[in-house]
């Protein structure tokens, strides 16, 4: 999905929603890298485990801003944020699938 695609899509959303589709942004990541550790050199788990907790930091933080009704940063910066991460080499081969499992789960989720 290209960028413009993504933040289209993020935008139509509610808060709940968003909040939701970062944290499971957090929790696939988590996966990915969990997965890395058994199939990676060190320094590349190393590299990747740091800008995934670097991710984590910064869209945690929006997911709460959101849920408490004062976003603290413009949706269209967390979301390329998250595109860029998601296709940085540090995560080639794996980090792909995210964001499209992710719109297929919360697509198919009720409104809130």
């Amino acid at each position: 999905m290209s960028l413009s695609a993504m933040q289209s899509w993020f935008k139509t959303m509610s808060n709940n929603k968003k909040a939701i589709t970062i944290l499971k942004v957090m929790y696939e990541m988590t996966i990915v890298v969990r997965s890395m550790s058994v199939s990676e050199d060190r320094s590349k788990l190393l590299a990747a485990s740091m800008l995934n907790s670097e991710m984590n930091h910064r869209i945690s933080n929006y997911a709460a801003s959101l849920l408490s009704g004062q976003p603290s940063v413009p949706e269209d910066v967390i979301i390329s944020m998250i595109d860029a991460s998601l296709a940085d080499d540090r995560f080639a081969g794996y980090a792909e699938h995210v964001w499209e499992k992710i719109v297929k789960e919360v697509d198919g989720m009720a409104d809130s």
